[in-house]
Formats: C-alpha cells, sequence, structure tokens
C-alpha cells in the first residue's frame, strides 16, 4: 500500500517533469490530483499540525514554481 506522503511525493515529481517537459496538459490534470491528494493528506494530519503547515508551505512552492515555469514557456 502506497502511504500518502509516499502518493505525494511521486505526484510532485510527475508534475515537475511534465512541466519541465511542456506537457501543460498532463501537469494540469496531475495538479488536479496533486491538489486532492494534499486536501486528504491534510484531513488525516488534523488541524494546527506543523506536519501540515510544511506540506501547506511546499504545495504552495510548487504551485508557485508551475505557474512561473509555465508563462515563462
Amino acid at each position: 500500500m502506497v502511504t500518502s506522503e509516499a502518493k505525494l511525493r511521486e505526484l510532485h515529481l510527475e508534475l515537475r517533469q511534465a512541466v519541465g517537459r511542456g506537457a501543460f496538459a498532463q501537469a494540469e490534470a496531475l495538479l488536479a490530483t496533486l491538489s486532492h491528494a494534499v486536501e486528504e493528506h491534510l484531513r488525516q494530519l488534523g488541524p494546527g499540525s506543523k506536519e501540515a503547515e510544511t506540506l501547506l508551505k511546499e504545495y504552495l512552492q510548487i504551485l508557485a514554481w508551475a505557474r512561473r515555469t509555465a508563462l515563462a514557456a
């Protein structure tokens, strides 16, 4: 069974690769999947969790990176 953390890492990597290749339609689909996975993981962590705060920061960073990269392409 794949843990939710492993799933998040895998989706993050796939998203970075898709954006890096310029496969923006694939990246859009992966971003939606990643968003749902982040929401699911946050529900498991519960409110006020330090890990949840870190996860949100990382998620916002990948969103910002993907946006900048797509706009620059």
